[in-house]
């Protein structure tokens, strides 16, 4: 067998997420297995780095997949995306990799981005990418308020009441907010992520930046270890996996 990694960029907003279910609906796992068992000629299973929910979109989700016969990677990419034409999804890079590698448990850290546009104005373009908040927002507030989650643990009342997660403990190594114009992005890093915890976080400092809520409160809502304490779950159009880390090691494995 040979193993390959591959990187993959997806617009979520019709799929129901990356996890192949059982429903008709499609999922990005689904279509990726789909255009790669047309290819080989033959049932193939990628396995990702991460489950991103319905909505959610990626520039650079992770996978491995396990192929019977050595294939170039230029013929890996031009071929899965051929029969990927159908859908908004696209094999951005291929590389061989050893067979110690693995898609998700290799992995060192997730990064994300969340998306924001703080105008009155509604939105025209971007509609289904972007969480348009029209109130003003407080940005330095929102700062101050991102900068306490990377100093907490215990993320249990931003965590999704389906999440299946055996520990609510999780270590944000960085949150960052960006303000460009009328656009505000969010950039969070951790080695994983709850089910929610990000898009809970920032329906939580958005109630802060409309001085909904204060600094002191959210230290509250995470005290209360209760989910119905913490702001909104943020729509999940503004979320995209942004890259995903690993080790030198096993990165640049070949063999």
């Amino acid at each position: 067998m040979y193993r390959y990694k591959i990187v993959i960029e997806y617009d979520g907003s019709n799929y129901i997420g990356w996890q192949k279910q059982k429903s008709s609906f499609l999922s990005i796992e689904e279509c990726v297995n789909k255009a790669f068992s047309i290819l080989c000629n033959y049932e193939v299973s990628v396995f990702g780095a991460g489950r991103t929910d319905s909505g959610v979109h990626a520039i650079g989700q992770v996978a491995h997949v396990d192929l019977k016969e050595y294939w170039p990677e230029c013929n890996i990419i031009e071929g899965v995306n051929f029969y990927l034409r159908p859908h908004r999804i696209v094999i951005v890079s291929v590389s061989k990799t050893g067979s110690l590698f693995n898609a998700r448990f290799s992995a060192t850290k997730r990064h994300y981005i969340y998306r924001l546009v703080n105008r009155p104005s509604r939105l025209s373009i971007n509609m289904s990418y972007v969480w348009h908040i029209s109130v003003p927002l407080d940005f330095q507030l929102m700062v101050k308020g991102a900068y306490f989650f990377t100093l907490i643990n215990d993320f249990s009342s931003f965590r999704s009441k389906y999440c299946q997660s055996s520990s609510s403990f999780k270590k944000i190594s960085d949150i960052t907010l960006v303000k460009v114009n009328d656009e505000i992005k969010f950039f969070v890093s951790a080695n994983s992520f709850l089910h929610n915890q990000i898009r809970n976080i920032v329906g939580t400092l958005v109630m802060l930046g409309r001085h909904k809520i204060s600094l002191h409160q959210i230290k509250d809502i995470v005290k209360s270890r209760d989910r119905s304490f913490a702001g909104p779950t943020a729509p999940a159009c503004g979320l995209y996996l942004n890259r995903i880390e690993y080790s030198t090691a096993i990165n640049d494995m070949s063999s």
